[in-house]
C-alpha cells in the first residue's frame, strides 16, 4: 500500500485520539502506520529534495491541520489529544475529514487564508489529497528545474562553437580548475 495523502490521514488520526489519551507525535505516527498496515518500504519512502520520510511529513500536516481546526488539542509541544470539538465530530460519524470539512471552523479558515490577499473560502482541488503543500512545491520545483535544463541545453546547442568553448572554460574556472591565482 502506498502512503495515503495527508487529508486521508485526518479521520484515522482523530479516531486514534478518541480514547482521550495524550500522545507524542511519534506515538500517533506509529499507531497510524500500524492501523494503515504500511510496510517498511512505505515508511522508508523519502521526499526527493528534503530527504524526509513522506509518511512522517504527511502525518505531521494532518495533525497540524486537525489542531488548527480545534479537533485536536496540543497541551504542550509535540503532544496531542482529542478536543471536545473533535469528540463531537466523531459522534457525527463523518466518512471523511479533509480540508473542505475543516473549513467549517473559523480558526482553520483564518489559518488557511493567512497571508493570502483573498479571504475567500478555500476550494478543494482534484489532487489536493495526493500531496502536502510541501510536496506540491517540490513537484513544481522539479518541473521548473527540468524546463530550465531543457531551455539551457537548447540555447547551448544552438550557439556557435566559440560560445560553447568559452562556456566550458568559464565553467571549469568557476569550479576551481585553472585560472589565475
Amino acid at each position: 500500500m502506498a502512503v495515503p495523502g495527508y487529508q486521508s490521514l485526518m479521520l484515522p488520526l482523530l479516531q486514534i485520539a478518541s480514547d482521550g489519551k495524550t500522545r507524542q507525535k511519534n506515538e500517533y505516527r506509529e499507531e497510524l502506520a500500524a492501523h494503515l498496515q504500511l510496510s517498511d518500504d512505505d515508511l522508508a519512502e523519502m521526499m526527493p529534495t528534503s530527504g524526509r520520510p513522506v509518511f512522517t511529513r504527511r502525518a505531521s500536516w494532518a495533525m497540524g491541520h486537525l489542531q488548527r481546526a480545534g479537533l485536536l488539542d496540543r497541551p504542550r509541544k509535540g503532544y496531542y489529544c482529542i478536543s471536545e470539538r473533535g469528540k463531537k465530530v466523531l459522534a457525527e460519524g463523518p466518512e471523511r475529514i479533509d480540508n473542505q470539512f475543516l473549513s467549517r471552523y473559523d480558526e482553520f479558515r483564518v489559518y488557511w487564508t493567512r497571508g493570502s490577499r483573498k479571504k475567500e473560502p478555500m476550494k478543494a482541488t482534484p489532487d489536493s489529497d495526493e500531496a502536502t503543500p510541501e510536496e506540491t512545491l517540490e513537484a513544481a520545483y522539479q518541473q521548473l528545474r527540468g524546463e530550465l535544463v531543457l531551455e539551457i541545453l537548447e540555447h547551448v546547442k544552438s550557439a556557435s562553437p566559440l560560445f560553447f568553448e568559452r562556456l566550458v572554460v568559464e565553467l571549469l574556472v568557476g569550479m576551481g580548475y585553472g585560472g589565475s591565482m
